[in-house]
């Protein structure tokens, strides 16, 4: 396999990438130096690497500093618009914070959907309800799949292998004292969630947090998405039923606004 993959690998566009990447991970401006220290490159390397990008309209130059320009959201956009899932989603969310703000007590934060990325979940769309506690999520964010409802939503439709091969490699970091620690505790909240169907992740990731999640599948039942709605932790059992029952019925709603498409290419 190693072999196929130097066949076919351009480590010059994988390196371009990075180097994009490294302002995402740190700050908004970046000289030559600091980003030859934070992608491994020589500085040679990472100065026309930044040339080429600042050419391209991907960079500009602030003295010397380079900053990211509009213009990658290009990129990003491009996965939006391909998707059919990001147009369909948002009245659907807008909707559903609504009708739980009319018909329970708790006090709703926002509703999203997030697909898989690799080891962690990428909201592709969201809705924010009026609150004092506003989270810092928006349409790209990206959260460990393990700790978010959404992602162990993802995680209980996989094959026990590609579990297995997920729970070998993954890192568990203690958030809360309610934070799940252990990966026997983790396969067993995973389990539970393929076996009920929905998700809960309480204070695990925030104190003041409760977040709830469903799966969203595609005509062929392969689960393409995770809806997920959250809301300041709140000890009234009895209203999860009706945010999952409202959950479950706004996925129905999504998957029927689709269009025919398998799993793979709804999903990008």
């Amino acid at each position: 396999m190693e072999e196929d993959r130097e066949r076919y690998f351009v480590q010059s566009f994988a390196r371009g990438l990075e180097v994009i990447q490294s302002f995402c991970r740190a700050q908004d401006r970046l000289t030559v130096a600091e980003l030859a220290e934070l992608t491994g490159l020589h500085s040679a390397a990472a100065r026309r690497f930044v040339l080429t990008l600042n050419d391209l309209g991907y960079l500009r130059s602030e003295g010397r500093h380079y900053a990211l320009t509009t213009k990658v959201l290009e990129l990003g956009h491009a996965y939006l618009t391909s998707n059919p899932l990001h147009e369909t989603v948002k009245p659907q969310l807008d909707e559903l914070v609504d009708t739980i703000v009319a018909t329970t007590s708790l006090r709703v934060l926002d509703a999203g959907v997030a697909v898989p990325d690799r080891d962690a979940v990428v909201y592709i769309a969201y809705a924010r309800a009026e609150s004092l506690f506003v989270l810092n999520v928006s349409a790209g964010s990206s959260y460990p799949a393990w700790v978010a409802s959404t992602g162990r939503v993802l995680l209980s439709a996989q094959t026990a292998a590609e579990l297995d091969a997920y729970l070998d490699k993954v890192e568990l970091v203690r958030y809360t004292c309610k934070t799940v620690t252990t990966k026997a505790a983790l396969r067993c909240s995973i389990s539970a969630v393929a076996e009920q169907g929905w998700a809960m992740v309480d204070q695990e990731f925030d104190e003041r947090l409760c977040s709830y999640a469903v799966p969203i599948h595609d005509d062929s039942h392969n689960v393409i998405a995770a809806l997920n709605l959250s809301v300041m932790h709140d000890d009234d059992s009895e209203q999860h039923s009706a945010v999952v029952i409202e959950l479950e019925q706004t996925a129905a709603r999504i998957r029927a606004q689709v269009p025919r498409r398998s799993g793979a290419d709804a999903t990008g």
